[in-house]
């Protein structure tokens, strides 16, 4: 097993998450650094597509374990 990490963005004002699916399978997102930058990509396209009418994402990513 390995730690992987999930790629998210998260809106306060709509208390919602919305996870990324284009990394899926994305052996990279073993490395948080990685994951956080991709993260962090994914919240500033959201914010640019004024997803559910805000502008508040931002990029987080949480920890699971993956089984090879």
């Amino acid at each position: 097993m390995a730690t992987r990490y999930r790629v998210l963005a998260s809106s306060q004002q709509t208390g919602q998450k919305q996870q990324s699916m284009d990394l899926v399978g994305d052996p990279m997102l073993g490395d948080p650094t990685y994951a956080k930058r991709c993260a962090d990509s994914y919240a500033m396209k959201l914010n640019s597509d004024f997803k559910l009418h805000v502008c508040d994402w931002v990029g987080v990513i949480e920890p699971y374990e993956h089984v090879d």
